[in-house]
C-alpha cells in the first residue's frame, strides 16, 4: 500500500507539473498572440496614416493645379477683353477719321460748286449780250445744281447715319459678347467650387468610413481578447 501510495503521489505530482506547464505554455501563447495583434494594429494604424497623408497630398496637388488653371483662364480672359476693347477703340478712331474726311470732301465739293457758280456769274457779266434763252438755261442749270447739291447732301447724311448706326450695333454686339464671356467665367468658377466641395465631402466620407472600420477592428480585437481571457 505504501509503495502504491508513493507511485500514485508521484503520478499526481507529475500530472500537476504537466498541468502547470500547460497553463504556462498557454499563457505564453496568449502573450505572443497579444503582441502579434498589437503589432498588427500598429501596422494598420501606420498604413492608415500614410494613406491619409497621401490623400491630403493628392488633394493639395489637385487644389494647386485647379488654382493655376483658374488663374491662367482669368489671365486669358483679361487679355481677350483688352484686345476687344482695343479693337473697339480702333474702330471708333477709324470712324472719327472717316467722318472727318467726309466733312472735308463735302466742304471742298461745296467750295468747288460755289467757285463754279461765281465763275458762271462772272461769265454772265462778261457776256451781257447773250440772249434770254441763255439766261433761262443758266437758271435751269443753277436749279439743277442746287437740286443735285441738296440730294448729294441728303445722301451723304443718310450714309453717315447708317454708318454710325452700324458702328453702334457692332459695339453693342462686342459688349454683349464680353458680357457673355464674363458670365461664362462666373459659371465655370462656380462649377469649380462645387467640384472642390464634393471632393472634400468624399474625402471626409472616406475618413469617417476608415474610422468606423478601425472601431470595428478594435471592437473585434477586444471581443477576442475577452474570449481568450474567459478561456
Amino acid at each position: 500500500i505504501e509503495e502504491q501510495t508513493k507511485i500514485e503521489e508521484q503520478k499526481a505530482r507529475e500530472q500537476q507539473e504537466k498541468r502547470l506547464r500547460d497553463i504556462e505554455q498557454t499563457r505564453l501563447q496568449e502573450i505572443e498572440e497579444q503582441k502579434r495583434i498589437q503589432k498588427t494594429t500598429e501596422e494598420e494604424e501606420r498604413r492608415k496614416k500614410e494613406f491619409e497623408e497621401k490623400l491630403r497630398e493628392i488633394e493639395r496637388q489637385k487644389q494647386k493645379e485647379a488654382e493655376e488653371k483658374r488663374i491662367k483662364e482669368l489671365e486669358q480672359q483679361k487679355i481677350e477683353k483688352e484686345i476687344e476693347e482695343q479693337r473697339l477703340k480702333e474702330i471708333e478712331e477709324q470712324t472719327k477719321i472717316a467722318e472727318q474726311k467726309a466733312r472735308e470732301q463735302e466742304e471742298k465739293r461745296l467750295r468747288d460748286i460755289e467757285q463754279s457758280r461765281l465763275q458762271e456769274i462772272e461769265e454772265q457779266k462778261k457776256n451781257q449780250k447773250k440772249t434770254e434763252e441763255e439766261e433761262r438755261r443758266k437758271k435751269e442749270f443753277e436749279e439743277k445744281l442746287r437740286a443735285i447739291e441738296i440730294q448729294t447732301q441728303k445722301e451723304a447724311e443718310e450714309k453717315r447715319i447708317q454708318e454710325l448706326e452700324q458702328q453702334k450695333i457692332e459695339k453693342e454686339i462686342e459688349e454683349q459678347r464680353l458680357k457673355e464671356i464674363e458670365e461664362q467665367t462666373k459659371i465655370e468658377e462656380q462649377k469649380a467650387r462645387e467640384q472642390q466641395e464634393k471632393r472634400l465631402r468624399d474625402i471626409e466620407q472616406t475618413r469617417l468610413q476608415e474610422i468606423e472600420e478601425q472601431k470595428r477592428i478594435q471592437k473585434t480585437t477586444e471581443e477576442e481578447e475577452r474570449r481568450k481571457k474567459e478561456f
